[in-house]
């Protein structure tokens, strides 16, 4: 087996949220790493390689938004 460290980005963002039935972790292999990510539902899963993430457009926002490091686009969707 393997350990995993699962983080929930609503605590490290300071977003409100409750965990309900629909709440789950995301596991993401990023070799060499693997984290768990707590996240609300899942719609979809994607797999995706490094060179399909593109430089994040520019973001008007009060928020800081350093977090956000790259977007997708696949199948005219972001």
């Amino acid at each position: 087996g393997q350990i995993i460290s699962i983080v929930d980005l609503r605590t490290k963002l300071n977003i409100q949220g409750q965990f309900n039935a629909e709440t789950t972790v995301v596991i993401c292999e990023m070799k060499p790493y693997c984290v768990g990510i707590v996240v609300d539902s899942v719609d979809c899963v994607l797999s995706l390689t490094v060179a399909e993430i593109k430089e994040k457009p520019k973001i008007e926002s009060a928020d800081p938004t350093d977090y956000i490091t790259g977007v997708v686009n696949k199948d005219n969707k972001l």
